[in-house]
């Protein structure tokens, strides 16, 4: 659609939404959502749907489907749910309630998402839209604390297995980089990693992982409060 070439607002959500639909099987519906507000925006009605009415519905959109994919509702809730924002999208966009906005915030730090491909999938699709990216790019998502500690500094940094499962598949663990790390690169110290981390340009959240001193409990914590921060000012959580 020509118009959202020059609209990177849209095209970031609509990105995103794309990326969470294609790996989260609780938001798939999301599409046919999507697809009824770019025909209500293109129509050649003179009631049709402006831009700005759309990216406020494309906005609660990406709210419902992260919350949605995280929650895991049931298929009849989910139904319900996208008709009754359908039936209020020309007027005001239907938005997630406060209990599902602290939901989000409080389930995001302490689910394991980097332990399945599914969900380092929303990860990614998760820290590409923080960062605001919106570009057709290729990226991987890597776990700083490895899942496999054979290099010694690791073993130190987290001596027990108990330390290291608690964090290791943890939001603020996980990093988006251009391509995908070689097993010796994966394994690597967490000094010769932030030569890597600096040198991805285009992924800031990354370059800030690189800033850090030593990558420990307190590392990972801190980091995923930056990640949270900057979703609660993306969606107003």
């Amino acid at each position: 659609m020509p118009f959202l070439k020059n609209n990177r607002s849209l095209s970031t959500r609509l990105s995103f939404l794309r990326k969470l639909i294609q790996c989260n099987s609780s938001v798939k519906e999301a599409e046919m959502v999507i697809l009824e507000l770019l025909s209500r925006a293109t129509s050649k009605d003179k009631n049709r749907m402006s831009l700005s009415k759309l990216d406020d519905n494309l906005h609660a959109v990406e709210m419902t489907a992260l919350w949605m994919a995280l929650a895991k509702p049931s298929v009849m809730q989910r139904y319900n749910r996208w008709f009754d924002f359908l039936n209020n999208a020309d007027e005001i966009p239907l938005e997630i309630s406060e209990e599902e906005k602290f939901f989000i915030k409080n389930e995001l730090p302490i689910m394991n998402l980097g332990a399945t491909a599914s969900g380092k999938k929303l990860v990614g699709a998760l820290l590409d839209r923080l960062q605001n990216s919106g570009k057709k790019s290729d990226f991987e998502v890597e776990h700083v604390l490895p899942v496999k500690r054979h290099n010694k500094y690791w073993k130190e940094a987290f001596p027990t297995s108990i330390e290291r499962e608690q964090y290791m598949h943890k939001l603020g663990n996980l990093v988006l980089v251009s391509k995908k790390a070689t097993m010796r690169e994966s394994n690597q110290s967490f000094d010769d990693k932030k030569k890597r981390y600096k040198s991805e340009s285009q992924w800031q959240l990354t370059q800030t992982v690189a800033s850090s001193s030593k990558w420990d409990e307190t590392a990972i914590l801190k980091q995923q409060y930056v990640y949270i921060a900057i979703i609660n000012d993306t969606w107003g959580l």
